[in-house]
């Protein structure tokens, strides 16, 4: 396990190429014992290496003493659905009161994706709760990204009506955001879900990593509910992906006079 963290803070490695190194080599550990020779093909020095190693030593720690749990994939707890998807990441770092591979973790429900736009109308929240209302007694957990908006009122529906959440982000687990759901985040984890990403601590945050924080609610979820959105917005990416996973795909009918439906 230590090894595929290690190997998630080599340089110039994204998901693909870690997946093309685990192939190659059978295992992280493998790659990192291997002769320099043939690692340098693909990372260059060994001084990089030895950099993976110790920030793979720290996040190590500072998980361990925050209590996050760390999924690596193909082992027991990482979501079998996310781990079948091509450019699924190598390890999650979970905030949950339970392992993940414990049998009545948040993981083992099926999966609804509820996502939309920041800027929700009351048709768009009031549909969502509306929907999530309905669900209250089916035994799955909804997934959501922690903004405000659409994701927001997913969330905390879903705790309304006491089905589990699982909020995914993109940044570390040593920070919320937004700021403002921080609150909201304690609640979800007190309540059986989880605050999950694949970032480590530190990570600022950047815009572009929201895409990638999307794919990962895509993976998770069997279906994926589409609220309200924009045209460029987060949400139809999500929904991309999602249908390139051949993921069951929804939309709420829409008033032709609003932004956010057309």
């Amino acid at each position: 396990m230590f090894y595929t963290l290690a190997l998630t803070f080599v340089p110039n490695l994204g998901t693909k190429r870690q997946h093309d190194v685990l192939k190659r080599f059978g295992s992280a550990q493998a790659f990192f014992m291997t002769a320099e020779r043939q690692r340098q093909l693909i990372i260059g020095t060994a001084d990089s290496l030895t950099l993976a190693q110790r920030r793979a030593e720290k996040e190590w720690a500072l998980a361990a003493r925050n209590g996050w749990h760390i999924c690596i994939i193909s082992r027991p707890g990482y979501p079998p659905l996310l781990g079948d998807c091509p450019d699924a990441p190598l390890l999650l770092f979970v905030r949950s009161q339970q392992p993940p591979a414990a049998p009545d973790h948040v993981f083992k429900r099926p999966a609804l994706g509820v996502v939309g736009t920041r800027k929700a109308s009351h048709y768009g929240r009031t549909q969502t709760d509306r929907l999530l209302s309905e669900l209250r007694h089916d035994p799955i957990c909804t997934v959501s990204g922690l903004a405000l908006g659409i994701d927001t009122q997913a969330h905390r529906s879903s705790l309304q009506y006491g089905l589990p959440t699982v909020a995914v982000v993109g940044h570390g687990l040593d920070q919320v955001y937004p700021a403002a759901n921080e609150s909201l985040a304690n609640d979800i984890v007190a309540a059986g879900g989880a605050i999950v990403t694949e970032m480590p601590s530190g990570t600022p945050i950047i815009g572009g990593l929201f895409p990638r924080r999307n794919r990962i609610i895509a993976g998770l979820s069997q279906a994926v509910v589409v609220a309200e959105a924009s045209v460029k917005g987060g949400a139809l990416i999500t929904a991309r992906i999602a249908h390139s996973y051949n993921r069951c795909l929804f939309a709420f009918p829409g008033k032709n006079d609003m932004h956010f439906s057309k």
